[in-house]
């Protein structure tokens, strides 16, 4: 994918992946990831965008300061349940298989 017309002259040298919640979103509609994981780093890699090229933009910057930290909080309560629900499973659970 091509990045839009930026004023920031360095944007299109250190972005060379370009990636955007459109691009995300018509990824996730076309079942282009195979994994959550996929789909989290894409995410990660929009914030990190705004914290490079968005400095200047006090507004834009703290709204996506608080959307990633929101965003980070979910992925984490996510893996906390995934977790303590893997830690529940009884040694009688057949499904309970050791890795």
């Amino acid at each position: 994918m091509q990045p839009p017309n930026s004023s920031h002259q360095f944007y299109t040298e250190i972005m060379t992946n370009y990636i955007d919640l459109a691009i995300i979103d018509r990824k996730l509609k076309q079942g282009d990831y195979q994994a959550s994981v996929q789909v989290i780093q894409d995410i990660r890699i929009v914030f990190d965008k705004a914290f490079r090229f968005m400095k200047n933009d006090a507004e834009v910057y703290k709204a996506a300061r608080n959307l990633s930290a929101f965003f980070e909080q979910k992925v984490k309560d996510i893996e906390n349940v995934s977790m303590k629900e893997v830690l529940n499973k009884g040694a009688s659970d057949p499904n309970n298989v050791p890795y």
